[in-house]
Parts: structure tokens; sequence; C-alpha cells
């Protein structure tokens, strides 16, 4: 037998992301006009209809599959699932990742502006701080979105995904294929390791071996594939190595643990599938009248659907046009979350970064790599929410103020109502910390009046008191969307409030992740701290007066 060879690569830490994410099917001509023209009709101009099946049962299932990281695929999916509720009476979804009904009853109760309330919550969903099942439970008190995993399964597979690695299984590939290498080639790709990155040193490598180079592109390509083709593969690399000896040579017991680790955690988001379908199931076989959305990572869809064929029951699967574009090889300037700030959605924390109010309100921990538990029940999120639509309130102060460009209103500049309507909400303001600061100039140079003010969220069992200082602008950018949603019916000034995040948000989040050349570990920039709030506020968070005031809030039109 050859010998094993281990060079530098044998000792870099490989951090290759691997997501549970989806399949790319190719659409198939449709089953059912009716059904086909529903799917039709939703996915207009932000999906795709991938595939659909009549079985004859009443109430059809709307598959959406989903990567979970992505922004705009999200806005695009609530804009699915509001036409379903405007067009075609859906009033429950089956989601992934929770396991009762959302409660989001604190949020629709609070005796605030409805558009304040619709447009925070868009704002939250493109920021990647909920997904779009969450949205229709803020924005809908009649949707009930309900739980279709099993708290115990979640959790083994949430466990196993704290311990997830991908590089003993990268290391299973690059020894096969250095059977085939001579010395010589094993020396040229040290090289290229030197000199080119571990990218184009693991392509040399898997250059030698097709079977090895097949594999690594069903778990590390970029198309995202189901989770019964990454269990056949790693099956396939525990068979070879063994065929080949590899399971005797002692410096590979790790590697072989970490295989097997590996391969639990995708066997578990398998049977995690099992439970999600026949929990669907039982939710479309308790309201027949309506079709239900089904919202899963996308590498479940093949066994979903399987499972729906063989239960005999109808269903149409939906893509969002953003996760079938082309993904760049940057994938964050695509509309997705950094995998930093994923990682604090996987354990309920804020997606802000450094810096921004989400930031300052939650903890911050580190995370597995399932599918991300809702965050509407949090601590955090509440809070969050509440201080929006609390500066979306005092926002409308500087909108409608008269004698405050006169400078003769008094502290609290006229926010003294405001500032006790608020605190019954527990959103505490200090009256003698408010300043108004007049507007500078005009265009992208100039600064719209702003409030600056100290703020608390008072303590509760779990948290201790929070005050920050926050800086809240009214801007002008959106008067246009503003009077054009006038008069209009609910579902439709959600529609355009989504597809209007959409095409602001475009092809790039504020959140950016570098390496550290000196220590090869990833960084977060911070971002902007200036944030939009909602159609007619923008604003900043700091833990002092000084940074909230010195922070310029932008120019408006």
């Amino acid at each position: 037998m050859k010998e094993f060879r281990f060079w530098s690569w044998f000792r870099l830490l490989i951090a290759l992301i691997v997501g549970v994410g989806g399949v790319f099917v190719v659409p198939v001509q449709a089953q059912s006009g009716d059904l086909q023209t529903m799917a039709e009709t939703i996915a207009t101009d932000v999906g795709t209809v991938v595939e659909v099946a009549d079985n004859g049962s009443p109430a059809p299932i709307i598959i959406f599959q989903e990567t979970h990281d992505s922004v705009i695929g999200q806005l695009e999916i609530a804009v699915m699932m509001n036409r379903l509720y405007r067009d075609f009476g859906t009033r429950h979804v089956g989601l992934e990742g929770a396991f009762e009904r959302l409660d989001t009853s604190w949020y629709t109760a609070l005796p605030l502006d409805p558009l304040s309330k619709q447009s925070v919550a868009t704002q939250h969903l493109a920021d990647g701080e909920i997904s779009s099942s969450e949205w229709m439970a803020l924005v809908y008190p009649d949707v009930a979105v309900e739980g279709i995993e099993d708290e115990d399964q979640y959790g083994a597979n949430e466990d196993s995904a704290a311990n997830l690695d991908s590089q003993p299984v990268l290391i299973y590939l690059l020894t096969f294929a250095s059977l085939n290498m001579s010395d010589a080639q094993q020396e040229a790709a040290n090289q290229i390791l030197d000199n080119e990155g571990v990218v184009a040193f693991v392509d040399y490598y898997l250059s030698f071996d097709a079977w090895s180079k097949q594999r690594y592109d069903v778990l590390y390509g970029d198309g995202i594939v189901p989770a019964e083709d990454i269990l056949q593969a790693l099956d396939d690399i525990k068979a070879r190595a063994s065929e080949i000896g590899l399971d005797q040579i002692s410096d590979f017991d790790e590697f072989a643990d970490g295989l097997q680790t590996y391969r639990l955690f995708f066997e578990l988001a398998a049977q995690r599938t099992d439970t999600m379908v026949d929990n669907v199931l039982n939710l479309a076989r308790s309201f027949p009248r309506e079709p239900i959305p089904m919202v899963a990572g996308a590498a479940h869809t093949a066994r979903i659907l399987e499972l729906l064929d063989a239960a005999g029951h109808s269903y149409a699967v939906l893509e969002a046009n953003a996760l079938q574009a082309p993904v760049p090889d940057d994938a964050e300037a695509f509309g997705d979350l950094s995998f930093l700030a994923y990682d604090r959605k996987g354990q309920g924390q804020s997606v802000d970064g450094p810096g921004r109010l989400g930031a300052f309100l939650d903890g911050r921990d580190t995370a597995g790599q399932i599918k991300p538990r809702p965050v509407i029940d949090q601590r955090f999120y509440h809070l969050k929410a509440l201080t929006y639509l609390a500066f979306d309130r005092i926002s409308d102060v500087l909108a409608n103020s008269t004698a405050l460009a006169s400078g003769t209103e008094p502290v609290p500049y006229g926010l003294g109502d405001v500032i006790d309507e608020l605190g019954a909400l527990n959103f505490m303001i200090d009256p003698e910390s408010v300043e108004f600061v007049p507007g500078r100039g005009d265009g992208d140079d100039g600064e719209p009046p702003s409030f600056v003010f100290q703020f608390t969220h008072p303590a509760d069992d779990n948290r201790p008191e929070i005050t920050l200082w926050a800086k809240v602008a009214h801007t002008t950018n959106n008067v246009d969307l503003i009077q054009q949603l006038q008069g209009q019916a609910e579902s439709d000034v959600l529609e355009q409030l989504l597809l209007n995040a959409i095409a602001r948000l475009g092809d790039t989040l504020d959140s950016q992740v570098e390496t550290n050349d000196e220590t090869g570990e990833s960084v977060e920039v911070a971002p902007n701290p200036v944030v939009n709030v909602s159609l007619n506020t923008i604003a900043t968070a700091a833990t002092s007066r000084a940074t909230a005031l010195n922070q310029t809030l932008g120019g408006s039109e």
C-alpha cells in the first residue's frame, strides 16, 4: 500500500461552511391546471414554480424551499405567502425550526399605528432578523404559524451541529487523491498552497481523482443537494476508506470519528423531514379549505415530495428567484447574511453587527448550523421591535411639529405625550435627556432635524435593565410610496412594502466579514450604526450621549 503523506495542508483548519440548504429541481410539466395556475399566480415576478402534483387532496401543500441565510429569498417568499393569504384564503403556515404556534400577540396588540407596525416588521425581515413566516405572524393577527418539528429531534440535530466539522471529511478526500499523485506532484501542491491558497490547493489535489472530486462536489459544491445524497456520499467515503485500509491506521481514528459526527448531523436532518411531513399533513387535514404553506430548507425537498406522493397529497414546490440566480464567489454580496450573523441567528441572537441596537440587547454567543429557531419569542427581539416602533412614533413629532423649527419649544420639545404613551409600553425615556438637534444642509451632505435622548428597558426576570442613547430623525425618502399606500387594502400595502424592501436591498447587505491575514480568523467589520427603522425613520443607538450625538443620520430628499 502506498505510504500516506501528510503535508502542510494536514495542519490547516479548512473552514468550509456547509449549510442545510436546498436542491435545485428541474421544473416539470404541470399535472394540475388549477394548482398550476395558483402556483404561477403567487410566484409572479418573485419566484418560480418548480414542481406541481395534483393528487386530488382539497388542501394542497405549498412548499417554499429556502436557504436559511438568503434575506432576499425570505422577502420573496413573504410576497408569495402574502398572496396566498390575500387571494387563496391561507391562514395557517407550517414552519421548520419551530415546535408550537408562534405567539405574536405582544406585537399585534400594541396600540400603535398599523402602518408603523407593518413597516417595522418588514424592515426586520429585510435586515434578516426574522423569517418570512415570522413576518406573516407579526403583520396578520389571524395567521397561525405552526411549528412542525419535534423539539427533542430538533435539539439532537442542534447539538450535533455544535460539533460539526467538515475538515475530517476533506482530509479523507485529499488522502484518496494523494494515492494517484507522485512526490513531485505533491510538492507542486505545496507550492500552490503557498502561492495561491487553500482553494487552488484543493482543486489541484482533486484533479487527480475523479471519484473524490465527485463526492467533493456533492458535499461542498455550489449546488445545494438533498440530505439523502450527502449521506450517500459520506457512506461512500467510509466504504472506500475501509477498502484501502485507512481504518487500520491509528492516525486516522480522529478523522473517522469526525466523519461519523458529520454523518450524524445529516442523518438527524433526514429524520426531521419525516416528522415535518407528518405534522404538515395533519395541519392540511385539519384545514381542508385552504392551501397550507410549508417553509423548509430545500435540502429536505426531495424527501418531502417522496412522502407527500406516498400519502397521495397534492403539492406545489416554489422557489424564490434569489435562490435560482447564480451564486457569486462572495455569497454575502448576494443578499445573504454573513456567516457570523447567521451564527448569531442560530442561537436566537440578533443579526446586528457590533455597534447596532441588537448587539446591545441580546448578548453574544456562538451558534450551530441548522435552521434557526424563530426569534420573535426572544426578549431581545421584543425590545428591538418596541424600540423601532418607539423611534418611529418619535419621528412623527419631528415631521409634524411647527414649534420645533422656531426654537421656542421647551424640553422635552413636544414629546411629553409620546413619552407617557411609550412609558405605558415599558419604553422609558428620560424627559430631561431630550435634545433637539436642528437639521443642517440639504441632500447627501445634509442631515435632517433629530432628537437625541436616553431610553431604558426595565429589568425583568431574565435580564438586567438596559439603558442606551438614541438619535432619531424623520426621513422623507419614501414619501411617494407612503402616498401610494393610502387607501389600499392591507395585503396590497404589505406587498408594496415587501417589493420596496427587495428593491432597496439590491445585491448587498451591510454586514461584512473579513479574514485577518495574521491569524486566519474571521472578523466582522462593524457595520454602519445608522439604520432604517421604517419608511419614515432613520436612527442610531449607542451607549453614550456623545456617540449618538456625533452620528450623522444622512441627508434627506
